[in-house]
């Protein structure tokens, strides 16, 4: 509550956290503009035009670093990828209300370097 009355105090100025995680993530579940402008009239997240600026913003700061992975990911280590589509609501004649987006995740298997160099158990189980 705290962060809808800062919005509303500071009008719109102040983008609390709240406000661009629901609008981002409203855009990006439903793709509706007219979702995120509602929402966005009742106080509860950015506007839809903000939230595509912010989008620009996010992509022009990735191009920067000169890096596409996220944080935390390390550079050089083998990568996995797993996209799937999600389709909600197929059942309708019209094509109408259906939800169609694409799901994806980067994962990597990251090791100490202790599991790397073999220690005495390793060696004694080679040499048998």
């Amino acid at each position: 509550m705290s962060q809808d009355a800062l919005f509303i105090v500071k009008d719109g100025k102040l983008k609390p956290a709240k406000h661009i995680v629901t609008s981002m993530s409203l855009k990006s579940l439903t793709g509706s503009r007219k979702v995120v402008t509602m929402m966005n009239r009742l106080g509860h997240c950015l506007n839809y035009n903000k939230v595509e600026e912010l989008e620009t913003e996010l992509a022009y700061s990735i191009i920067d670093r000169k890096q596409s992975l996220p944080d935390g990911a390390i550079p050089g280590m083998p990568v996995g990828l797993a996209f799937d589509n999600y389709d909600e609501q197929m059942s309708t004649l019209s094509g109408s209300n259906t939800l169609h987006d694409t799901m994806g995740i980067l994962y990597q298997i990251q090791q100490d370097t202790a599991e790397r160099t073999p220690g005495p158990q390793n060696s004694q189980i080679n040499n048998r």
